[in-house]
């Protein structure tokens, strides 16, 4: 396996991990499948237990998996507006424009983002296609575009049920009500939005599950292919919810919403052949 790391032109870096796939070793193997994680953090933070031991269990599926550590607002003073997205747009055209070297499947690309990571992957599921993102970064949308997204307890909304400190580092306590709602994925979804995979936990005391409800809401009524899993039980932050990636055993080590990763790999798989 090939671990190296990318620098992006507005700031962010890229962790790759690439599965070797010589062609003189196995010249018929087909490209691989690629997915992309984007932690979490408030956007004041990229935190760590939803990183490697993430990218290992994609690993294992035969993914070559990438990392983005984009930026973020750390002591609250610098809202960074579009910034990340611009980033992970980037990032995106970044790892399709080496598809070749890699022997990436580059129309497999998928994204995968964690609590605000969750939202940063959000932005791009729904912004994709949009003329002001392609004004800002000059990418096309077709590369960077996801094929599939999936959201792990993500921040959806800037509404009644935001988490109001994710909110606040990325674009200030004054936001304007137009750029609140440009923000707010439940009111940006369209036709346009790929394949998602999401879950969440009802009793989540940091970011609201009624947010969820509500993006999954305004994308099955758009017709997006939708599969939402709603655990009764525990935290936020639960990453994988096994030992490897707990923050208190006790509370963040649970078998059952452990099945979330089976269950995105299963529907990973069923979608790559529709």
């Amino acid at each position: 396996m090939q671990h190296f790391k990318l620098s992006c032109a507005k700031g962010a870096t890229i962790t790759c991990y690439l599965l070797n796939d010589r062609p003189s070793r196995n010249p018929d193997r087909s490209p691989r499948p690629g997915i992309l994680l984007v932690p979490g953090g408030g956007y004041h933070c990229v935190v760590d237990h939803e990183q490697e031991c993430v990218a290992v269990r994609f690993l294992g599926m035969g993914y070559h998996v990438f990392i983005l550590d984009y930026t973020v607002n750390e002591d609250g003073t610098k809202p960074i507006h579009a910034l990340a997205l611009e980033q992970l747009a980037e990032a995106m055209a970044l790892i399709r424009n080496h598809a070749g070297d890699w022997h990436l499947d580059p129309r497999r690309l998928t994204v995968a983002g964690f609590s605000a990571g969750g939202h940063l992957a959000g932005c791009l599921a729904v912004h994709w296609h949009r003329d002001w993102l392609y004004q800002r970064t000059g990418l096309s949308p077709e590369i960077i575009r996801p094929d599939a997204v999936i959201l792990a307890y993500p921040v959806t909304t800037t509404g009644s049920f935001a988490h109001k400190g994710s909110i606040d580092h990325l674009l200030g306590s004054d936001a304007s009500a137009e750029e609140l709602r440009l923000y707010s994925l439940e009111e940006q979804v369209t036709e346009q939005v790929p394949p998602l995979f999401i879950w969440h936990t009802q009793e989540d005391e940091f970011v609201p599950v009624e947010g969820t409800f509500l993006f999954a809401q305004a994308c099955i009524r758009a017709g997006v292919s939708t599969e939402l899993h709603i655990f009764p039980k525990n935290r936020h932050g639960l990453s994988l919810a096994d030992k490897e990636t707990a923050w208190e055993e006790k509370i963040s080590v649970d078998p059952h919403i452990a099945n979330w990763f089976p269950l995105c790999a299963e529907w990973l798989e069923l979608i790559s052949h529709n």
